[in-house]
């Protein structure tokens, strides 16, 4: 009829979108995510729901709504395909910031649909389940920032004894150091820093050409004259000649 609006179907409470978020490290991508896709299939046959789409994300659950544009399609999944839950297998896979919770749990709402966990915990919307839920993203969001804090304290340990923590800095190369054992029982060896001969004399030669030159583009085509290299065989570009001159070394 004109002039009235639609009424929006109900939800089904026996359909569900499915989303699988995987760890960005490669190491753990495909065993969490064929864990948490058969804990949500088991849940799904001992609750008697159907899973109607599944998605999969990489990305870390700190990541703000912006960045997950994953999570955004799967809540207009369950809208479009009328579901009435968005399954994860545990709060954590979920999010792990309490805000990109709260934005994905309101819009589910405003269609009647939920949030749902494969382990059960914090399934419904009683208050009981709503307080648990809550406490539980909170946890989440507390681990993250815990996290943070010791891999900065392991990474800042690393850097004192001298140990590589990313990539060699301009000046340095990576050689490999004393033997340490592993939680696991292997041996390695600890990935130290020392001077790059070669590296720092092309910054000597960068920055000696830049102050007799004045102009950066000369200095490239100097460098490049003069058989200096980068560390993948190519001549300087503009870019790599800039972080030369001003490397901190």
């Amino acid at each position: 009829m004109s002039g009235q609006r639609r009424r929006r179907a109900s939800p089904s409470p026996s359909h569900a979108v499915a989303m699988v978020r995987v760890s960005k490290d490669e190491r753990l991508q495909e065993l969490g995510a064929t864990a948490q896709k058969q804990a949500i299939e088991a849940w799904a046959a001992r609750s008697e729901i159907q899973i109607v789409a599944w998605l999969t994300e990489e990305v870390s659950g700190a990541a703000e709504l912006d960045d997950r544009p994953r999570l955004l399609e799967a809540v207009a999944r369950v809208e479009s395909l009328g579901a009435g839950w968005l399954v994860f297998h545990r709060l954590d896979r979920f999010a792990r910031n309490t805000t990109t919770a709260m934005l994905v749990q309101n819009a589910l709402a405003r269609v009647g649909a939920a949030v749902a966990t494969a382990d059960g915990v914090g399934n419904g919307d009683d208050p009981a389940s709503r307080l648990v839920r809550g406490i539980l993203l909170e946890v989440a969001a507390f681990e993250r920032e815990f996290i943070r804090a010791r891999i900065k304290a392991a990474l800042d340990v690393k850097k004192q004894r001298g140990e590589l923590t990313g990539h060699a800095p301009i000046g340095f190369r990576v050689v490999p150091g004393p033997l340490r054992t592993r939680k696991d029982g292997s041996t390695r060896p600890v990935m130290l820093l020392e001077p790059d001969p070669r590296e720092r004399e092309a910054i000597a030669e960068a920055r000696r050409l830049y102050a007799a030159l004045g102009n950066m583009r000369r200095v490239v085509k100097e460098l490049a004259a003069r058989g200096f290299r980068s560390r993948i065989g190519k001549p300087y570009a503009l870019s790599a000649v800039y972080r030369l001159i001003h490397a901190p070394v």
